[in-house]
């Protein structure tokens, strides 16, 4: 259409030129009209000085109006030719982009065999294929996927992606997600130092070997380790008194929660949130900032295997014990020795059961209880408090999956046969959080 315009616009310059020619050379044709008009003005006609500047200036406005014609004519040109090269690289680049992406789903089937997750192999193979236009594309539309679904767990694992793009775009969406933390002011809480009471444990001078009944079991999960010997090589020590609210709430107060240098890689912290389900701290709690009222000596309870953990490398970090001891959570053996002695008893404080000496079922208080307590049901050896009831305990287990933990103890809600100190619970996921789960602390030799 346009090439027609600028055609129309030269033919008619053509015209006018030619005619102006044809008149130039023979100007009797219009010589007598104008000597009729001066006639009939009364005045003296002087043809050819009329003539003269007839031509003249239809000679300036041909050349006037083709010069700004032939002007127009240009632009006119350049700015198709530039919508024409813009056109034909949008092309290219959509024939390139799918390209790469039969080329991603040409190998989506391969990497799915990997991972049922289809969106993660697009991102893998993009990543592999090294093409960022395209990653920051399909990580877009991934994360905006992710963002809507409400999917936390997939994005904080997207934010340690091998590919920058993609962990920069998980990192930015991670952002919505996380709870904010409410910093909290110091306030006046019991005296804590007796948290630090630990109590050394010398390895044994010979192999401590259990025979317990393999088939005693409660139900699916609370079970016995059947025969089985104690790997203890070296002394440890073990915590008096199981980590209380007030304690806890100094882990929550240096903004623990945030720091990724406490948690394990993958862990999905921001699902540990209080009960007013914005801030991050035990399940229990009505807010980060605030223990439940007169529980301060109490265990901290629900809380997860990951946040325990974190503890012991929070403690470690701000409050490490020399360069010879660590903080840690014991270990399956360490728990039982401390528990049972090297005489194996059934309770911690021997093989009778005693109503009043545990936070079990049989005591009605239907709750966690004070830590210090059951003075009468400490442990016969090493006089650790609450190794029977009150809470559940982490351990660390070396049978234990990877997406699992084992606890010890039993709880205010189990029965004086589920209390016994060989009995351990099994197959818990790590981010479980009961009010009936809690931990001590342990420090083992470097």
């Amino acid at each position: 259409m346009k090439q027609f315009f600028i055609l129309i616009a030269f033919l008619s310059l053509v015209v006018i030129d030619v005619v102006a020619e044809h008149v130039n050379a023979n100007p009797s044709l219009v010589v007598p009209s104008l000597q009729s008009t001066a006639a009939a003005n009364g005045e003296r006609p002087k043809p050819k000085d009329a003539w003269e500047k007839i031509s003249a200036g239809a000679d300036i406005f041909s050349k006037v109006f083709l010069g700004l014609v032939g002007v127009w004519a240009g632009w006119v040109a350049h700015r198709y030719n530039k919508r024409q090269d813009a056109a034909e690289n949008r092309s290219r680049q959509t024939e390139v982009k799918l390209h790469r992406i039969q080329t991603v789903h040409q190998f989506l089937p391969q990497l799915m065999s990997m991972r049922r997750d289809e969106e993660w192999a697009a991102l893998a193979l993009v990543s592999i294929m090294g093409d960022k236009d395209l990653a920051l594309d399909v990580g877009t539309w991934y994360m905006a996927r992710l963002l809507k679904q409400q999917d936390r767990d997939a994005i904080e694992k997207l934010k340690d992606d091998a590919d920058p793009v993609i962990a920069e775009l998980a990192t930015k969406a991670w952002q919505k997600f996380i709870p904010k933390q409410v910093r909290v002011e110091p306030s006046e809480t019991l005296e804590s130092g007796y948290q630090w009471q630990m109590t050394a444990v010398d390895a044994p001078q010979s192999t401590v070997r259990f025979s317990d009944e393999p088939d005693e079991r409660y139900g699916d999960f609370v079970l016995t380790r059947g025969s089985h010997e104690l790997a203890l090589s070296r002394g440890f020590k073990m915590g008096v008194y199981l980590v209380t609210n007030e304690f806890f709430l100094e882990f929550v107060r240096d903004q623990a929660y945030m720091k990724d240098e406490y948690w394990d890689r993958g862990v999905g912290r921001h699902k540990f949130l209080t009960q007013d389900k914005r801030t991050l701290g035990p399940a229990g709690w009505p807010s980060a900032g605030q223990i439940p009222k007169g529980l301060e000596n109490h265990p901290v309870s629900g809380i997860s295997f990951h946040e325990a953990q974190a503890f012991c490398r929070w403690l470690q970090a701000k409050r490490p014990s020399g360069g010879t001891w660590v903080w840690a959570l014991p270990t399956e053996d360490m728990w039982e020795l401390a528990a049972r002695s090297e005489i194996g008893f059934v309770y911690p404080w021997g093989n009778t059961f005693q109503p009043d000496h545990c936070n079990s079922s049989e005591a009605g208080i239907a709750a966690t209880a004070p830590v210090n307590k059951f003075a009468a049901g400490r442990s016969s050896k090493y006089e650790c408090f609450d190794m029977a009831g009150n809470v559940w305990e982490f351990v660390e287990a070396r049978d234990a999956e990877r997406w699992s933990c084992v606890l010890r103890g039993g709880s205010f809600r189990n029965n004086a046969s589920e209390v016994a100190s060989y009995l351990r619970l099994v197959r818990v996921p790590r981010d479980h959080r009961p009010p009936d789960f809690g931990f001590r602390l342990a420090q083992l030799l470097r």
